[in-house]
């Protein structure tokens, strides 16, 4: 059907009016999320305000207050927030407020409500705190959840809850050094599939809180409870996820120093994973200090030794937890006084138990040389990979 020219021009002013005016109330409504909600952050997130008759802590994420921040310093907000001690039975109803370490995208908005709006800012980020799973000497880890909301069409948002583990420490060397390799490892691009994955490095009036991502598998020490030894198969396909794990540490100079099977848990799919950086060190020139769980701490470690080098250290403990998954014994079992352990690995060759006379010459051949007495004598990673017994299928 042809239109003449003027109806063809009513219809052309009845299409152009129809967009402006949806144009137009497309650009109001923007304009008052910007005015309630105030900018996005460049991750895109909204969030959601905690239950007032929630018990757990909540943990604001934040930016970075002024243009400076050291690389192991973490900024605390004006009006922090208590924590609570990591051995409390529950935490406060209030929670930490803390910005986190350089390259954070998110921002803490004002939560403030007024005159009833629907559209009202939120903090960026909220992690509350649940229940504690495990307790050690260097913290508490709290099962807890990740809360945010997503942007939607015309700025709704979707909420959005993500299980996670929160590590609660206090105030120490120890932890301030561990919260900043767990915030170097949270910056890196190349995240490794067999190392814990952090999520954010906070920090309160009494100490870092670490949260990571939730493994529910539960630990290779259970595994290994329930055995007298794991075939070379099962002990391969856990072992060497590990191993490829601690490779991508050690190419970033993070030496674990603590490595045992308290330390590698699971993931729901049963994918292993190298957790718990309380002894690592980051150390560019590769030589660590201190010691590590016995029996899995190298000979040349320990509170004697001033300096070592991390990378053979850590394949030491990694040949140790590899005798342990295999023959349900230690390699060199502990006794009673450090000084004595310490004297009888030092001193004492590697025996294997009679009672696996299974285990192929592949494996004992390459025991033996993890756990070498002579740091150097100890094979590369690389090599590892390399050898006979990796390479089967």
């Amino acid at each position: 059907m042809t239109l003449s020219r003027p109806r063809l021009l009513v219809v052309i002013l009845i299409v152009a009016f129809g967009g402006a005016h949806a144009f137009n109330l497309k650009t109001l409504l923007h304009r008052r999320l910007a005015r309630r909600v105030g900018p996005m952050s460049s991750s895109k997130e909204l969030h959601d305000e905690t239950p007032a008759d929630q018990p757990s802590a909540v943990l604001d994420r934040g930016r970075p207050q002024g243009e400076g921040c050291p690389d192991r310093e973490l900024h605390q907000s004006a009006a922090p927030l208590a924590t609570g001690r990591p051995d409390r039975s529950s935490l406060p109803e209030s929670g930490l407020q803390a910005a986190v370490l350089p390259q954070s995208t998110a921002a803490v908005q004002d939560d403030r409500h007024d005159d009833g709006d629907p559209f009202v800012a939120q903090p960026a980020l909220q992690y509350i705190a649940r229940h504690p799973v495990g307790s050690g000497s260097y913290g508490t880890v709290w099962k807890g959840v990740r809360k945010h909301r997503t942007a939607g069409t015309l700025g709704f948002a979707k909420l959005v809850q993500d299980d996670v583990a929160i590590k609660f420490q206090s105030h120490s060397n120890a932890s301030n050094r561990e919260a900043s390799i767990m915030a170097y490892l949270r910056d890196q691009n190349d995240i490794h599939p067999n190392v814990v994955k952090v999520l954010d490095v906070l920090i309160g009036a009494e100490g870092p809180a670490i949260v990571m991502e939730s493994l529910d598998g539960g630990c290779l020490t259970d595994r290994l409870e329930q055995s007298t030894g794991m075939a070379e198969s099962a002990a391969r396909s856990i072992w060497l996820p590990v191993l490829s794990g601690l490779a991508f540490l050690h190419r970033h100079h993070i030496y674990h120093g603590d490595l045992n099977p308290n330390n590698i848990v699971f993931n729901a799919y049963g994918t292993p994973k190298v957790v718990d950086f309380g002894l690592s060190t980051h150390s560019p020139c590769g030589l660590v200090s201190g010691p590590c769980t016995v029996p899995y701490e190298a000979p040349e470690a320990g509170f004697d030794v001033p300096l070592y080098k991390g990378d053979n250290a850590d394949i030491w403990s990694a040949g140790a937890m590899l005798f342990y998954m295999v023959f349900g014994e230690h390699a060199f079992p502990p006794v009673k006084h450090y000084d004595a352990w310490k004297e009888l690995v030092r001193t004492m060759a590697l025996r294997f138990p009679c009672h696996r006379r299974h285990v192929s010459n592949d494996l004992t051949t390459l025991l033996t040389t993890l756990l070498a007495l002579d740091p150097s004598a100890r094979p590369a990673l690389v090599s590892i990979f390399r050898s006979t017994w990796a390479r089967c299928t």
